[in-house]
C-alpha cells in the first residue's frame, strides 16, 4: 500500500488503485505540522481507519510505501514508522517526497539529466534535484501554504480589525494567489484593493518559500545548473496551484516552469507507482 501522511490530507492506494483520503485531523488535533508527526496518538487513528478500508481488499497487515519531506530528521521519520506500524502496517519503507511526486507528475526520473522539483505542500517547501532515479541534492523549508492563509488571517485581524477563518482566507488566496499585477483599469477597484491585500499579507512566508529554491539553483554546480536550465523546473503541490506561482517562479529564475498535470495528487500517485519496484527490490525487508 502507498500512504501520503500529508499535513493537511491523509491519503493511502493499493497496487489496484483503490483510493481514500481523510484530512490530516483527529478530534480536532492537527496529526501533522509542518510536514512531520505531531501527534503521534491522532496520526495513529487517521492512519488505523485509512489502512482498514482496503480490508475488503484481502489485506489484513500490509506494507506500506510512506512519503516524508527530505529534511526529515531521523527522529521524525522513525515517528512516521512508528505510527504506520502502530496503525497496522506489517512493514515500512519511507521514500522522499519530491522523488514521488516527480514520478505521479510523470517526470522521467530515470533520465540522465537532472530534474529540478519543487513541492509547495501545505506544511513544507520542499526543492530537490533528481538523477537516474535518486534524489541528489534538495533544500527544504518548513513553510508552505498553511503559513499562507495563517498570514492572511493575522493581517486581516491587525490591519483591518476583522476576524476572518481559515476558510475564508484560503479562499481569499485562492481566488487572488500571490498577488498577480494590476491589469488596466483595474487600479482602486475592490479586486485589485483585494489582491494588494493579499499580496501584501504573504510576501513573508512567501519570500521564503521561494528564497528556498533560488538559493538551491544559485548552490548548483554549473554541469547540473545547465541541465536544469534546459529541461526547466516542475511544480507540484497545493501550492503550484496558486495563481500567479509558476509566473513567479519563472520569473524569479529565467527557467520555465511547468505545473504536474495533478498537483494535489502526484505524490500518492508517484508512491503508488513505486510499488512494484519495492516489492522486486524487496524494499520492506
Amino acid at each position: 500500500m502507498a500512504v501520503d501522511v500529508g499535513t493537511a490530507t491523509m491519503r493511502a492506494t493499493t497496487f489496484t488503485g483503490d483510493f481514500c483520503e481523510q484530512t490530516s485531523v483527529c478530534r480536532n488535533t492537527p496529526a501533522l505540522i509542518e510536514g512531520v508527526i505531531a501527534d503521534p496518538d491522532a496520526s495513529v487513528g487517521i492512519l488505523k481507519s485509512l489502512l482498514r478500508t482496503f480490508r475488503s481488499s484481502r489485506i489484513t497487515r500490509p506494507r506500506v510505501l510512506a512519503c516524508a519531506p527530505t529534511d526529515a530528521s531521523g527522529v521524525e521519520r522513525a515517528a512516521l514508522k512508528n505510527c504506520l506500524l502502530r496503525a497496522g502496517a506489517s512493514a515500512v519503507v519511507i521514500v522522499p517526497e519530491p522523488l514521488a511526486a516527480a514520478v505521479g507528475a510523470g517526470i522521467d526520473i530515470a533520465s540522465g539529466y537532472s530534474k529540478l522539483v519543487v513541492d509547495f505542500g501545505e506544511g513544507v517547501t520542499d526543492c530537490a534535484l533528481i538523477h537516474r532515479g535518486r534524489v541528489i541534492q534538495s533544500k527544504a523549508v518548513r513553510v508552505g501554504c498553511a503559513n499562507l492563509r495563517k498570514f492572511i488571517q493575522s493581517w486581516a485581524t491587525d490591519g483591518l480589525q476583522v476576524k476572518i477563518t481559515e476558510a475564508e482566507a484560503d479562499r481569499l488566496l485562492r481566488a487572488y494567489g500571490i498577488g498577480s499585477e494590476q491589469k488596466a483599469g483595474e487600479s482602486g477597484s475592490p479586486m485589485a484593493a483585494s489582491a494588494e491585500f493579499v499580496r501584501k499579507a504573504i510576501d513573508v512566508p512567501l519570500s521564503r518559500m521561494l528564497e528556498n529554491l533560488t538559493a538551491m539553483i544559485r548552490n548548483l554546480p554549473p554541469a547540473l545548473g545547465a541541465e536544469v536550465i534546459e529541461d526547466g523546473i516542475f511544480l507540484t503541490g497545493g501550492g503550484a496551484l496558486l495563481p500567479g506561482m509558476s509566473a513567479r517562479v519563472e520569473s524569479l529564475t529565467g527557467i520555465h516552469t511547468t505545473i504536474a498535470p495533478q498537483p494535489l495528487a502526484s505524490v500518492i500517485h508517484g508512491a503508488r507507482a513505486m510499488l512494484p519496484l519495492a516489492a522486486t527490490l524487496k524494499l520492506w525487508r
